[in-house]
């Protein structure tokens, strides 16, 4: 999925993403934009 090992999907997943129901696709989205945003 969006060429991330599944491995790695779950632990995008926090605390905070979980209170504001946030879904693994959101928290993978938001993280490859982050690792876009910095690279």
């Amino acid at each position: 999925m969006f060429g991330y090992p599944a491995t790695y999907v779950p632990p995008a997943l926090g605390p905070q993403d979980i209170a504001q129901h946030r879904s693994n696709i959101e928290a993978v989205h938001a993280l490859a934009a982050d690792d876009v945003a910095t690279t």
